[in-house]
């Protein structure tokens, strides 16, 4: 999952799309990191 720098803010967020259980796409943001998130 990629991260992106928020150039305005100085913070990291992540953002991705996924697909609930009706079958429709939903858009998902993370904000706020103050270091771009470690996934494991």
């Amino acid at each position: 999952m990629p991260a992106y720098k928020d150039k305005a803010k100085g913070t990291w967020y992540a953002s991705f799309y996924y697909e609930d259980w009706t079958g429709k796409k939903v858009k998902k943001m993370k904000r706020g990191y103050n270091r771009p998130p470690t996934w494991k």
